[in-house]
């Protein structure tokens, strides 16, 4: 078995608990808009950015626009530390200058991953 950060590709995983416990999700991208990842009821605990796939984290915070760049291969043990406020966090994935995974999802595979992201299957 490969561990998560060998896998080639434009992807992020998240992990529901710090130090990668619990249930895992792996997110596809390029996105075409930022995907809501956390909010005040569900909260991620950790995440792993893949090695194809730069990542941005967007939050509000005092009615304030911030965020924090991802790079390729970059680990989250746990989220907390980064002190991101709790209001709604949200996940824009791009395609590394790197890797070959430059086309945009489809529509299908985007309803595939709001379902993922909400938990329903």
């Amino acid at each position: 078995m490969r561990r998560f950060s060998q896998t080639k590709g434009c992807w992020v995983d998240v992990f529901d608990h710090p130090v990668f416990v619990g249930r895992r999700r792996r997110l596809r991208g390029p996105t075409h808009s930022p995907i809501c990842i956390a909010d005040k009821n569900q909260w991620i605990g950790s995440m792993i950015v893949g090695p194809g796939a730069e990542a941005t984290l967007q939050w509000q915070e005092g009615g304030h626009p911030n965020r924090l760049p991802l790079k390729p291969k970059q680990i989250v043990a746990d989220v907390k530390k980064l002190r991101i406020s709790r209001e709604t966090l949200e996940l824009a994935i791009l395609a590394s200058v790197k890797d070959n995974c430059s086309e945009l999802p489809t529509t299908k595979r985007r309803g595939i991953r709001r379902q993922i992201v909400s938990g329903r299957r």
